[in-house]
């Protein structure tokens, strides 16, 4: 077996696991968060965090440069190891100077935020106490997250992400008794922290251990290589600037417009899909490692048909998802935090095609920073920034919070499409895209059997809308294993299942 693709499946099926124990904890979180402090509390600790996201965007792209120059390095057969280490020992120090600067500006903003969200005051002494304990955690996470960098750059993704899901393990079992102790917005980000330092640490240790030949330090052999590192590492920092600030916004941009009680439906509405869509982009992430392989090794056509077959599996999945989304969202979302929270029939339409657009841009994304032509993307990006906070700004003004993922969608999908020639051109497949179409037949049944329950939805009860969500969670999964992956990779990954058991 290819040694690249047992390490991709192995990763893909503990991220699985991964994802599938951080799904439970969110679906834990928000029914607690409202039960406890209302949706008001929800839409404090959504903004919280949402706030925090856009701070990882000081590492100036740092993060994404890492992963591509560790894995290129780490297979070069000329001074490969020497390269590495090199680039680690730079990455620790810009990451040292990064995280330290993310602290403080939390530290700081826990003193504005809380009240500018109109949080009662007992709410706004929760998420001051629960910003400080972030910023603690800030001043020293750089240390232990290069190593999930490390790991995932090595090809280990298996380990990365079986370290995780102890750590999210750990986090859903704080998160249920700190609550339970009434320790709200506070309790559930010091799981957060606890859990997160666990993960880390544990992937610290694997690696050291699994590597006792490799030994980071301080120091910086070749200083000419931080500039080259720094030029890339800028551009990244543009494309991660707008995948924040125009595709990450959306709860921020309704608590400081609609309230925070509006920003608690927003997050409510838009969670379960981000989740299952977040699984579909998992093919990617674990792809990236063998791909930077690739282009270091100069595997040019096999780079080609393997974005071609990723590209095939994702629309295959997205089509079932797209169809899931509109069928069941209003179900689950009714389920989960009850009907105050549901936002209507068409914010749920509007989502599915920002859900769908969104997945299919972060493929190519991803694929142009393997490539490393990224400069012409980056300046993309800036102008669809600016132009989508414009228009997710007066979308939620005029339309609520359908017009702020109207105003996404409008300026997302035609630079999605644009990008997505330009890729198709660089790798030389314009005239191989056919390759890449998913299965007709399983594409015309998935939206006629779509169709007859949307017309017959009115007259659907609970218990059979739970029976049709599982019947159509099992006919993804049926989608993905036989016009996802081929007959070899299919024998590749029961062999996987087969070794574990």
């Amino acid at each position: 077996m290819d040694q690249r693709i047992k390490k991709f499946l192995s990763g893909l099926l503990t991220q699985g696991l991964f994802q599938i124990t951080f799904m439970v904890l969110q679906i834990t979180i928000a029914p607690l968060l409202i039960k406890n402090g209302g949706s008001a509390s929800l839409g404090g600790y959504a903004s919280i965090m949402q706030i925090v996201g856009y701070l990882t965007l000081l590492d100036l792209g740092f993060t994404s440069m890492l992963s591509r120059y560790l894995s290129q390095s780490f297979n070069d057969p000329v001074d490969g190891k020497k390269k590495f280490i090199n680039i680690f020992n730079i990455g620790r120090w810009y990451l040292f100077v990064a995280c330290a600067i993310m602290g403080l500006i939390i530290a700081l903003l826990s003193f504005i935020l809380p009240s500018s969200l109109g949080l009662k005051d007992s709410l706004q002494t929760d998420a001051r106490n629960a910003m400080i304990i972030l910023a603690i955690w800030y001043c020293i996470r750089y240390y232990f997250t290069m190593f999930n960098i490390v790991l995932y750059a090595t090809q280990n993704m298996k380990v990365a992400n079986i370290c995780l899901t102890i750590g999210i393990c750990l986090r859903f079992i704080l998160t249920l008794i700190f609550i339970k102790l009434h320790y709200g917005i506070t309790g559930i980000v010091l799981a957060n922290v606890i859990g997160d330092f666990l993960a880390a640490f544990s992937q610290m240790i694997y690696f050291k251990v699994k590597n006792p030949d490799i030994k980071f330090s301080w120091k910086v052999y070749d200083k000419s290589v931080f500039k080259q590192l720094f030029s890339f590492g800028i551009d990244s920092f543009l494309i991660n600037i707008a995948t924040r600030a125009f595709q990450s916004s959306t709860v921020f941009i309704a608590g400081i417009m609609v309230g925070a009680v509006s920003a608690g439906h927003y997050y409510s509405m838009v969670t379960p899909p981000m989740m299952m869509f977040t699984y579909i982009n998992l093919i990617m992430y674990n792809l990236l490692p063998g791909m930077n392989e690739m282009v270091i090794k100069e595997e040019w056509e096999t780079l080609r048909n393997l974005y071609l077959q990723t590209l095939k599996s994702k629309i295959t999945i997205l089509i079932a998802a797209f169809w899931g989304l509109i069928l069941f969202h209003k179900y689950i979302v009714l389920v989960w935090v009850g009907p105050s929270q549901y936002e209507g029939f068409y914010f749920t339409i509007l989502l599915a095609f920002y859900m769908a657009v969104v997945t299919l841009a972060s493929l190519n994304e991803n694929v142009l920073i393997v490539l490393g032509t990224i400069r012409w993307y980056a300046r993309l990006q800036v102008c669809i920034t600016i132009a989508g906070l414009l228009l997710t700004v007066l979308g939620g003004y005029f339309f609520g919070l359908k017009g702020i993922v109207l105003g996404n969608l409008i300026v997302l999908t035609p630079s999605s499409c644009y990008v997505f020639y330009r890729l198709a051109k660089q790798l030389e497949i314009l005239n191989r895209l056919k390759e890449a179409l998913p299965s007709l037949k399983y594409t015309f049944i998935i939206s006629a059997v779509s169709v007859l329950i949307l017309m017959a939805d009115e007259r659907v009860s609970g218990k059979i809308h739970l029976v049709l969500l599982i019947f159509t969670a099992i006919t993804y999964l049926l989608i993905l294993w036989f016009t996802g992956f081929n007959a070899e990779q299919r024998k590749q990954t029961l062999n996987i299942v087969k070794k574990r058991r």
